[in-house]
């Protein structure tokens, strides 16, 4: 009689095993709907806040452009500063310091006068041996690392200024 009670401890144990597969398949189930509730709901959320970002977006940039704008308006501001401490010391005239006076006067001509001079036009004053080279490496060479000596023709050097000033000073000035 062992046989039969074998058979049924298995078939009871496959029952159990098939009660808890079934259990399991329900708490997957459930589960799942409620991990796509809350990717649903997750979803809108973030429809939601899209228009918020974009906002808060915007303004960010606004800020950064105010306090860049501000930035260059007190550079302008303490440009306007020290000419106006210069206009008073010419209006004070050179008979009470002559180095301030003429200091002032420099200073006056410089601001009235100069105009900006773009970064690549500044390597224009340089003779070509002196000149970045435009090699991405930033050497002038034979392309093995080693600089060549090909055309190592000597150049006179002769430094050109770069003109800061309008003609009217520079005519001023001699």
């Amino acid at each position: 009689m062992g046989v039969p009670q074998a058979m049924e401890a298995v078939a009871a144990r496959a029952a159990l095993i098939r009660e808890s597969l079934q259990k399991s398949q329900t708490v997957t189930d459930n589960m799942v709907a409620i991990l796509g509730s809350f990717d649903h709901r997750l979803s809108a959320l973030e429809t939601a806040m899209r228009p918020t970002q974009i906002r808060t977006h915007s303004i960010r940039r606004a800020h950064e452009n105010i306090d860049k704008t501000l930035k260059r308006a007190e550079v302008i501001l303490g440009q306007f500063d020290l000419t106006r401490k210069a206009e008073a010391k010419i209006l004070r005239g050179p008979h009470e310091d002559l180095e301030s006076y003429l200091e002032a006067i420099d200073q006056q001509l410089l601001t009235n006068y100069s105009k900006p001079v773009e970064p690549d036009r500044l390597f224009d004053c340089l003779p070509d041996s002196l000149r970045p080279s435009s090699d991405p490496s930033g050497q002038k060479g034979d392309g093995n690392g080693k600089l060549s000596t090909k055309n190592k023709s000597l150049q006179p050097v002769v430094y050109i200024a770069a003109n800061s000033y309008s003609p009217r000073v520079s005519a001023i000035a001699a």
